[in-house]
C-alpha cells in the first residue's frame, strides 16, 4: 500500500514536465500569431522573423530536450537572444521613415511603384507609433527564459538515495491515472500559456502607449511647438461679436507702434475665439537648424507662438499657408500640421503620399513661380487644396488638416489657381490652365467630412472615405475669337462667380479681356468683354470688400474703381502724384461720418475708407462717397482725407500693406530676398 501511494506521487511530480512545455508552446504561439489575429489592429504592428525566429527556435530546443539539463540551458540562451532582439527592434523603430514616406515597409515593397497603388488606399492616414509586436514577442521570451530558469533549478534538486528510493508500483490503475494527470497538465499548461500570451501582447500595448507619451505628439520628431500659456491667451485681443468679419481699418493711422526685421517673409491672419478676436502677423525665420514659424500680436510686436521645424535629411519645411480663420498650415516634406493662429497650438495633421515629381504645393490665387514662394496667404475657407507635380489634387481640411476629398489630375501637367466662395456653402473654384490646350474651371463641392475624421484624434492606421474633389461637370472656358491669341488665364475673384481675366492679341493690338463662369447653366450664356481701349495689365488688382463687381486696379499713381463685368470705370483718383500705389485695403460696408463736409455742404456726409500705400511708404486714406441706391454713382468724386509719412524709411525691396482690421493696425512691409521689414501704424 505505501508502494502504491509512493508510486502515485511520483506520478504527480512527473505532470510539472508537460505543464511547462505546453505553456511555453501555447505562449510562443500566441506572441507569434498576435499580429495576426482580428483581436488586434493594425497599429500593433508585426515583429521582423530575427525577433521571432530566436523565441521559436528557443520553444523547439525546450520541447525536444523534454526538460533534459543540456537542452534547457540552450533554450534560455536563445530565449534571451529574442528578449534582446525584440528590445531593440521595439527602441529602434524608424518612426519618421514611417511617418514621411505614409506607407509602411510592407507597401512600399508590395506596391513600390505609385501606378500600383489602388486609388482608394491613396490618403492612407498613418499613426506614427512604435509597434507593440516585437516587444510582444520579447516579453514572451522573457517568460520562456523564466521557465527554463525553474526547470533547471528543479533539476538541480538532489536525488534521493538509493536506499530511500521506491520503485513505482505500477498498475493498470494507476497508469490510466497517470495518463489524464498528463492531459490535464497539457490542457492546463496550454491555457495558462495562452493567457501568458494574451498578457504579453497587452503588456506591450501598454508599453507602446507608454512610449508614445514619452514621444509625445506623432510629429514631435519633426517639430516643437511652443504655444500661447493659458493664462496669456487672450492678452490684447479685442472683444467680438461672433462676426465673420472684421472691419475696424484704421481711417488716419499716424503713430507708429511698433517697428520690427524678419529673416523671411510675413502673412496676416484675422480670427476669433468665442468673444475676443485678434491679428495675428505669422513670419517664417529659417537657419541653418531650423524653420520657425511664429506668430506676433499686431498690436505691439510681440511674440505669441512658435513652430520650430528641424532641418533633417528626411524631411524640411516645404512651405507654409496662412489664411483667414486662425489657419496656418505647415508643410513638412509629406508630413501636414495645423496650427491655431491665436493659441499656436497643432490641432492635428496628416500624411500625403510621397510625390513621384517634384513637391506638394498649395493652390494659389495667383500663379507660383519656381522657386516655389515658402509662404503663401489664402483667402478665408473651411478647406485648402494641395497640388503635386504628377499626384493629382487634395482636400484637406484647415483646422485639422485632414485629407477630406482628392481627384486624379485629368489633363496632365497644368497651371492650377484656385478662387474661395464669400458667402456661398461652396468650397471655391478651380481653374484648370494650360493643360494642352485645354482650360476648364471646376465647381468645387464643400467636401462632407467622414464620420470618423469630425471628432478631434490622432491620425490611425485606417482609411477615411474620401469623396471625390472633381464630381461636378467642369465649365470649359471659351476660346478668343477667331485670329486672336490669348495669354495665359488669371482667376481675379471667387467672391459670388469665377471671374476669369486675360490678355488677347488681335491683329497686332492688345486688349484685355474677361468673362463670367460659375456653373454649366451661367456658362452657357456667358460671353468674353473685351476692354474698349488696348491697354496692358494694370500693375495690380484688389478686389474691392463688395464683391466681384467692384475691382480696384492700379495704374501706377491712378486708383481705379471699375466694373468687373465691362470694365466701365466708376472713378478714378491719384492718392499722391508721381508716387506709385503698391497697396491697397478697404473695409467692409463700413460706413462714417464726415462732419467736416456735413458742416459744409448741410448735408449728411457718409463714405466708406480706402487705404493706401504709396512706393515711398506713404499712406494715404482716401473717402468713396457713399450714395443712395437711387442716385447715381460717382456725383461725389473721391478725395483724400489724410496722408502720413511715418513709415517711410528706405526700401531696397517690395512694399506691401497688410491691414489688420481687429486692431485697426497698418502693417508697412519692405520686403527683400532675406529680409521683411515690418513698420506697424494706427490711428
Amino acid at each position: 500500500m505505501v508502494e502504491k501511494i509512493r508510486a502515485e506521487q511520483s506520478q504527480q511530480g512527473q505532470g510539472w514536465g508537460p505543464f511547462v512545455l505546453a505553456a511555453t508552446v501555447a505562449l510562443a504561439a500566441v506572441a507569434v500569431a498576435a499580429p495576426w489575429t482580428p483581436w488586434l489592429d493594425e497599429g500593433f504592428g508585426r515583429a521582423p522573423w530575427w525577433v521571432w525566429g530566436p523565441l521559436v527556435g528557443a520553444v523547439v530546443l525546450l520541447v525536444a530536450g523534454l526538460g533534459e539539463r543540456r537542452y534547457t540551458a540552450w533554450a534560455g540562451a536563445t530565449g534571451g537572444a529574442a528578449v534582446v532582439a525584440g528590445v531593440v527592434s521595439f527602441l529602434a523603430w524608424p518612426r519618421e521613415k514611417v511617418v514621411l514616406d505614409g506607407r509602411t515597409d510592407d507597401q512600399i515593397r508590395a506596391r513600390p511603384w505609385f501606378e500600383d497603388v489602388p486609388s482608394e488606399e491613396w490618403h492612407r492616414l498613418y499613426a506614427a507609433e512604435p509597434p507593440a509586436a516585437p516587444l510582444a514577442c520579447a516579453l514572451a521570451a522573457a517568460v520562456v527564459v523564466m521557465l527554463c530558469g525553474v526547470v533547471l533549478v528543479r533539476r538541480r534538486r538532489p536525488e534521493p538515495a538509493p536506499e530511500e528510493h521506491v520503485r513505482p508500483y505500477v498498475t493498470g490503475d494507476s497508469m490510466r491515472r497517470h495518463a489524464r494527470r498528463m492531459m490535464a497538465a497539457g490542457l492546463a499548461g496550454v491555457l495558462v500559456g495562452g493567457l501568458l500570451g494574451a498578457g504579453t501582447a497587452a503588456g506591450a500595448s501598454g508599453l507602446q502607449r507608454v512610449r508614445m507619451d514619452a514621444f509625445g505628439p506623432w510629429w514631435g520628431q519633426l517639430a516643437d511647438s511652443a504655444p500661447v500659456p493659458e493664462g496669456s491667451l487672450d492678452d490684447g485681443s479685442f472683444e467680438w461679436d461672433g462676426k465673420e468679419r472684421f472691419d475696424h481699418l484704421s481711417q488716419r493711422p499716424d503713430r507708429v507702434a511698433w517697428r520690427h526685421g524678419f529673416k523671411g517673409p510675413v502673412a496676416l491672419s484675422m480670427c476669433g475665439r468665442g468673444d475676443r478676436a485678434r491679428g495675428t502677423l505669422v513670419a517664417l525665420e529659417e537657419s541653418e537648424q531650423h524653420s520657425v514659424v511664429a506668430g506676433y500680436d499686431t498690436r505691439d510686436g510681440s511674440r505669441r507662438w512658435s513652430l520650430a521645424v528641424r532641418r533633417q535629411d528626411t524631411a524640411a519645411l516645404s512651405q507654409v499657408a496662412v489664411g483667414e480663420g486662425c489657419s496656418v498650415l505647415v508643410l513638412i516634406g509629406t508630413a501636414l500640421l495645423a496650427v491655431d493662429a491665436y493659441t499656436g497650438q497643432v490641432r492635428g495633421g496628416s500624411v500625403l503620399p510621397r510625390a513621384r515629381e517634384g513637391a506638394w504645393h498649395f493652390i494659389t490665387p495667383v500663379p507660383q513661380e519656381h522657386p516655389l514662394p515658402r509662404l503663401v496667404g489664402l483667402a478665408e475657407a473651411d478647406y485648402a487644396h494641395l497640388t503635386a507635380q504628377e499626384d493629382g489634387i487634395v482636400a484637406v481640411r484647415r483646422s485639422d488638416a485632414e485629407p477630406v476629398a482628392w481627384a486624379a489630375r485629368r489633363y496632365g501637367t497644368c497651371t492650377h489657381l484656385i478662387g474661395y466662395y464669400r458667402n456661398e456653402p461652396e468650397s471655391g473654384q478651380l481653374l484648370m490652365d494650360d493643360c494642352a490646350d485645354h482650360s476648364a474651371v471646376a465647381i468645387l463641392p464643400e467636401p462632407e467630412a467622414p464620420e470618423d475624421l469630425q471628432a478631434n484624434r490622432r491620425p490611425e492606421y485606417r482609411l477615411p472615405p474620401l469623396q471625390p474633389l472633381l464630381s461636378r461637370a467642369e465649365t470649359p472656358v471659351p476660346d478668343p475669337p477667331r485670329g486672336c491669341r490669348s495669354g495665359p488665364l488669371r482667376l481675379v475673384s471667387a467672391s459670388v462667380t469665377t471671374l476669369v481675366e486675360t490678355e488677347w492679341e488681335c491683329a497686332g493690338k492688345a486688349y484685355r479681356a474677361r468673362i463670367h463662369l460659375s456653373d454649366e447653366a451661367i456658362a452657357l450664356d456667358g460671353k468674353w468683354v473685351r476692354s474698349p481701349v488696348a491697354d496692358s495689365a494694370p500693375d495690380a488688382t484688389f478686389i474691392s470688400s463688395e464683391g466681384v463687381h467692384h475691382l480696384l486696379e492700379v495704374w501706377g499713381d491712378t486708383v481705379k474703381m471699375l466694373s468687373g463685368d465691362d470694365f466701365e470705370p466708376w472713378w478714378t483718383v491719384v492718392p499722391k502724384r508721381g508716387d506709385p500705389v503698391v497697396g491697397l485695403a478697404d473695409n467692409n460696408d463700413v460706413l462714417f461720418e464726415d462732419r467736416r463736409r456735413q458742416r459744409e455742404t448741410g448735408r449728411r456726409e457718409l463714405y466708406e475708407p480706402i487705404l493706401t500705400l504709396t512706393h515711398s511708404g506713404t499712406l494715404v486714406t482716401l473717402a468713396d462717397p457713399y450714395n443712395d441706391p437711387d442716385d447715381a454713382r460717382g456725383k461725389e468724386p473721391v478725395r483724400v482725407i489724410g496722408s502720413t509719412d511715418v513709415a517711410q524709411q528706405p526700401c531696397a525691396g517690395e512694399r506691401e500693406l497688410l491691414a489688420d482690421k481687429v486692431s485697426g493696425t497698418a502693417l508697412v512691409l519692405c520686403t527683400t530676398d532675406e529680409l521683411t521689414h515690418v513698420t506697424a501704424v494706427t490711428g
